[in-house]
C-alpha cells in the first residue's frame, strides 16, 4: 500500500475495539464498586435500625413498672385533667394524645 508522506493512520479497527473495552471495563468495575457501596450502606442502616429497636424493646419492660402507680386521689386526679385540659387548649396536644393521656390517667 502506498501512503503518502506526512499522513499517519489511526490505530485501526483492532485498536478502537481494544479501547472500547477498557472504557467498558472500567465502566463496569466503577458501577460494580458503587453498587456494593450502596448495599454496604443500606445494610448499615437496617443493622442500626434493629439496634435501636432491640434497645428500645430492652428499656420498655424497665419503663413499665415505674408506670404502675398507685391510684391516684380524686382531687389529684381533677388537677391533673384539668392540665391536660389547659395543654390541649395551649395547642400542645392534639385531640388524640389528649384523649390517650385521659384514657391512661383514668385507667389508674
Amino acid at each position: 500500500m502506498f501512503m503518502r508522506p506526512g499522513l499517519r493512520r489511526g490505530p485501526g479497527l483492532l485498536g478502537a475495539v481494544a479501547r472500547t473495552a477498557v472504557v467498558a471495563g472500567t465502566a463496569t468495575a466503577v458501577s460494580r464498586g458503587v453498587n456494593r457501596s450502596l448495599d454496604n450502606r443500606a445494610q448499615d442502616r437496617a443493622e442500626a435500625a434493629a439496634y435501636e429497636q432491640a434497645a428500645a424493646q430492652q428499656q420498655q419492660p424497665a419503663a413499665q413498672p415505674a408506670q404502675q402507680q398507685p391510684p391516684a386521689q380524686q382531687g389529684d386526679l381533677m388537677a391533673q385533667l384539668q392540665r391536660l385540659a389547659d395543654l390541649r387548649q395551649q395547642g400542645l396536644l392534639d385531640d388524640q394524645e389528649f384523649a390517650a393521656a385521659k384514657a391512661k390517667l383514668l385507667a389508674s
